[in-house]
Parts: C-alpha cells; structure tokens; sequence
C-alpha cells in the first residue's frame, strides 16, 4: 500500500519544475521589455539632441535676421541666388 506522503512527493516534483521554469520564463521577459524600452528611450533622446541642433540653428538664424543680416548658409540652403558686396560687407540676394 502506497502512503500519500509518497504520492504527494513524486506529484510535486512536476509542478516544481513547471514553476521554476515558468519563472526563469518571465524574468527572461521582463529583461527583454527592459532593454527594449531602453532602446527605445536611447532613441527618442538623440531625437531630442537632433532637435535641439535644429532650434540652435534657427534662433542663430532669427539673430541674424533682426540684425539685418542674410545668412549665406541660409540663402543656400533655401536655393536663393546671392552676390557677396564687399563695400558693405553684406550678402545681397538677386531680385
């Protein structure tokens, strides 16, 4: 006659491992989501430093601007024509 402790002993020893494996199973997942979401956040930063560049770029532009300036850069960028006079030192584009 079999007793119940040994029933019970050779049935937990499954389930044991079903849980273990279950739980190596998740820590696995959740150390993917974490880098994933790392990555994600590396991303989304350099997205913001590109931005930020382009904001410097403008305000640069917008100074320029108030002081009367033409930017060359800007004039080339935009496919604008332009001579350089250098009497007054300042870039005239073509009408």
């Amino acid at each position: 006659m079999k007793r119940a402790n040994d029933n019970s002993v050779t049935s937990m020893t499954p389930t044991n491992s079903r849980g273990s494996e279950s739980a190596k199973d998740c820590r696995k997942r959740k150390t993917l989501r974490i880098q994933y979401l790392a990555e994600i956040v590396r991303l989304r930063e350099l997205t913001v430093l590109r931005m930020r560049e382009d904001i410097d770029k403008l305000l640069e532009v917008c100074r320029c601007l108030d002081r009367g300036d033409l930017p060359e850069a800007l004039l080339r960028q935009l496919h604008i024509p332009y001579e350089y006079d250098w009497v007054d030192n300042r870039i005239n584009p073509y009408s």
